[in-house]
């Protein structure tokens, strides 16, 4: 039995009514784990850009790296999200790459 305005017949057509028992629950999560990572692509295309990448430049090495090239600082608001969010040693490597930078900075009295 179907009802008049089932969205899945119009999409599936009439084939997916067949499907009950063991077969029936393979395909719902089969089409679920494929629909979770088209909806995991999306939301991470959309949302790497307008929150994590604002907050991930936001952290310390970050800031000291923007602030070296002449950049002005990350909002209070963003500086707190990255405090929050971001573990403190994921910056390590950053500082390994520019220690001249971090050097030069803390000597200027930029970090205080």
């Amino acid at each position: 039995m179907t009802l008049m305005g089932d969205p899945a017949t119009k999409i599936f057509g009439e084939r997916y009514q067949h499907l009950i028992g063991a077969a029936g629950w393979l395909a719902f999560f089969f089409w679920s784990f494929v629909l979770g990572h088209f909806i995991l692509l999306l939301g991470a295309a959309l949302l790497d850009d307008l929150l994590y990448d604002p907050i991930r430049k936001a952290t310390r090495a970050k800031q000291i790296e923007r602030l070296a090239k002449g950049g002005g600082p990350s909002s209070a608001w963003q500086r707190f999200l990255a405090r929050l969010i971001i573990k403190k040693d994921s910056d390590e490597t950053s500082f390994d790459q520019c220690p001249n930078v971090v050097k030069a900075t803390t000597r200027s009295g930029s970090l205080n």
